[in-house]
This record gives C-alpha cells, sequence and structure tokens, in this order.
C-alpha cells in the first residue's frame, strides 16, 4: 500500500510544462493588473584573433599573410522583470529625493560662487588710509595752535 501511494505521486507530481503554464497564466494576469515587463538583454560581443603567418615566395618577391580577427556577437536575453506599481511609487519617491537633493546643492553652489565673487571683487580699503591720513593732519594742525598759543 505505501508503495502504491508513492508511485501515484510520482506519476502525478508537477511537470516542467505545468509550471510553465502556470507562470504564463500569471504573467497574463500581471499585466493586466498593470505591470509592465522589460526585458534585460544583454550583447556580447566574442572577439576571436587568429594569427596565421605563412610566408612563401614567387619569383623574387617574398609574400607574408598576416593576422585575421573574427567577431561574433551573442545575444542574451537574461531574466524579465517586472516592474509593478510599488516600483514605480519607489521610483517616483527616489526622483523627489534626488531632485530636492540636487536642488540644495545647486543652492549652495550659487551661494559658493557668490561668496567666491565677493572675495575676488574686494579691494584694499583705501578709505581707512585716507581716514587716518586726515586724523594725522587734524592732530598736526591742533599741535601747531597748541604750540603757538603756549
Amino acid at each position: 500500500m505505501k508503495y502504491l501511494f508513492l508511485v501515484i505521486i510520482l506519476l502525478v507530481s508537477c511537470t516542467p510544462q505545468f509550471h510553465i503554464n502556470k507562470a504564463k497564466k500569471h504573467t497574463k494576469k500581471a499585466i493586466d493588473k498593470g505591470a509592465v515587463l522589460k526585458p534585460s538583454n544583454d550583447t556580447i560581443y566574442i572577439n576571436d584573433t587568429i594569427i596565421t603567418v605563412r610566408t612563401f615566395r614567387i619569383n623574387d618577391t617574398v609574400y607574408i599573410e598576416t593576422i585575421k580577427t573574427i567577431e561574433k556577437v551573442v545575444y542574451q536575453v537574461g531574466e524579465i522583470r517586472y516592474i509593478t506599481k510599488k516600483d514605480k511609487r519607489k521610483e517616483a519617491r527616489q526622483v523627489k529625493v534626488d531632485s530636492r537633493r540636487n536642488f540644495k546643492l545647486d543652492k549652495s553652489k550659487q551661494k559658493t560662487k557668490r561668496v567666491e565673487s565677493r572675495v575676488k571683487k574686494r579691494t584694499f580699503p583705501y578709505w581707512i588710509i585716507i581716514l587716518i591720513l586726515v586724523a594725522i593732519i587734524i592732530l598736526f594742525v591742533y599741535e601747531k595752535k597748541r604750540q603757538s598759543n603756549e
């Protein structure tokens, strides 16, 4: 009886075709609900270099065969990625965060540019020297008046 039960289970177990059909059904259901299929294709270039050097002479001329390069293009289809509404929301949030970060960075860059231009435009404060000279002249004039009054 045990063996009969095991044989029945083995005969009725899932075949690969059953899983393929189930995956097709679920894919159709996901597309109907708004998922976007995004297959990832990889292109691989295989360069194969064959070096053949043959020398032969015809009359007084020496001929040499050179290098041949063969390029083979292989396309590999990777996994199929399902883009769901949750993924779209996550991507939109990320775009929003990135735009805020970029705005702040741009604002700080503009501020540093303003400060740098202000520093470059700064000139020596000549008015301080003029003010000091005027004060010295006033002191000399005051000192002369004081000496003349004595």
